[in-house]
């Protein structure tokens, strides 16, 4: 794995920008186009919790097509209502991400 700020300036030259986020070993950057983001690109520790979360939170919207279904449409909900405020997308979409895990953990 590169340095932070070695792994960084790669990513920038691929054109993201990051986004601060509060969690521990976990870096964030967003890629725009016409002053919207159109990417998001989620880095962390390969088998940490974190890492852990995120696959068990794709996993289970891939066995459960209503699920996933109710993210899409959330997704878009939000990236119209925050077109430029990505915390504020991040914090709503929050309750159904919990919501999601903990339903993963109880399989």
């Amino acid at each position: 794995m590169f340095a932070d700020a070695e792994f960084k300036e790669k990513v920038k030259e691929l054109g993201y920008v990051e986004v601060p986020v509060s969690l521990v070993g976990k870096h964030v950057f967003a890629r725009y186009k016409e002053k919207k983001i159109t990417h998001f690109l989620h880095v962390m520790i390969y088998n940490h919790n974190l890492w852990v979360d995120q696959i068990s939170f794709r996993d289970y919207l891939r066995s459960a097509p209503d699920a996933k279904i109710e993210y899409i449409k959330l997704k878009e909900e939000l990236a119209n209502k925050y077109p430029n405020d990505v915390i504020s997308y991040t914090n709503e979409k929050k309750k159904f991400v919990d919501n999601i895990l903990k339903r993963a953990k109880e399989l």
